[in-house]
């Protein structure tokens, strides 16, 4: 059978922590630093660049964990690699101004990383050892636990959730690490989580992109002494026998689907044909003539949420 496995998305970002130092003799002046991206991930490269007044006029002089970095002389921006979790960096930018002032910016990068696990509430078999995949109409589930160099936090932390660049809850919520929602007519759906600290400062963010697929059937034999087979039926496949039950597994529907809600139909050759199953998801096909070919299929649907249904077919040699 197809196995479809969805990864568990992760990524590592760092926090930067402003902390700015003047030493300034003229109030006409001003001197910051810019992180772009604010969080940016570890071993990636990111900006950092000083912002001010008259900066493009003066001198600039870098220093990275209190060494001067002459390479830099003079550039208002410059980019560099972020570390690993728990190495922290201190940047310093030293600029003098053309009256002779002089002004210190600093700024401290703490590596933290964030996990986002994304979970879906749809079907599959008891068998199916992959991991359940997301599809419109079903309900998702996006978690997101960090990491800082004392290990994992979440309780102290605010989320603030978007779903495809909406805002979620009304704003950021202590505590609040996991949001659930569900996709209509999109192939994919943006989640991004900014954490904030106690005083609202940004900690880490992240987006994600999480592709919606749509739900799947495929056929398996089931015997009254061997029970369902967990190998999907092959196409075409070679009836050996006179008599065969198959059974239709749907994977990826919606959980919360209702069985009185969920329509399912046979057809053989696009005629439709009862089945045996009280949910409809079984037949049992008897050979008829000396050989020939068919062409046997199921669809099924939810009349309550249009965006469930799946089909499949497969040729029936015989």
């Amino acid at each position: 059978m197809k196995k479809v496995v969805l990864i568990m998305i992760f990524c590592t970002v760092v926090v930067a922590t402003p902390l700015f130092s003047h030493a300034q003799l003229n109030a006409d002046h001003s001197a910051s630093l810019e992180l772009s991206p604010q969080a940016p991930l570890a071993h990636t490269d990111y900006s950092i660049k000083v912002t001010g007044t008259l900066i493009g006029r003066n001198s600039i002089t870098w220093f990275i964990d209190g060494k001067e970095r002459p390479e830099f002389k003079n550039q208002n921006s410059i980019k560099l690699t972020a570390g690993d979790l728990g190495k922290s960096t201190t940047l310093d930018a030293r600029v003098v101004f053309a009256d002779g002032s002089v002004l210190d910016a600093r700024q401290t990068i703490h590596p933290t990383r964030i996990d986002i696990i994304v979970t879906a509430d749809t079907t599959a078999p008891p068998f199916y050892e992959g991991r359940k995949l997301p599809t419109n109409g079903s309900t998702i589930t996006a978690t997101a636990h960090v990491f800082t160099q004392v290990g994992k936090t979440e309780g102290i932390y605010s989320y603030l959730w978007k779903v495809n660049g909406k805002v979620q809850n009304g704003g950021a919520l202590r505590g609040k690490n996991a949001i659930s929602f569900s996709s209509v007519f999109d192939a994919n759906v943006q989640v991004s989580v900014d954490v904030l600290d106690g005083n609202g400062q940004l900690v880490a963010q992240r987006s994600i992109q999480i592709p919606m697929i749509k739900p799947e059937v495929y056929f398996y034999e089931t015997n009254p002494l061997r029970g369902l087979s967990n190998v999907a039926l092959p196409d075409p496949d070679i009836f050996i026998g006179d008599e065969v039950t198959l059974r239709a597994e749907t994977y990826f529907m919606s959980a919360l689907s209702q069985t009185a809600d969920m329509l399912a139909q046979w057809s053989i050759n696009n005629i439709a044909v009862p089945s045996d199953a009280a949910t409809n998801n079984e037949i049992t096909l008897t050979k008829q003539g000396n050989g020939g070919r068919s062409t046997l299929s199921f669809k099924v649907h939810n009349i309550k949420q249009l965006l469930q249904n799946a089909e499949q077919s497969t040729i029936i040699q015989f």
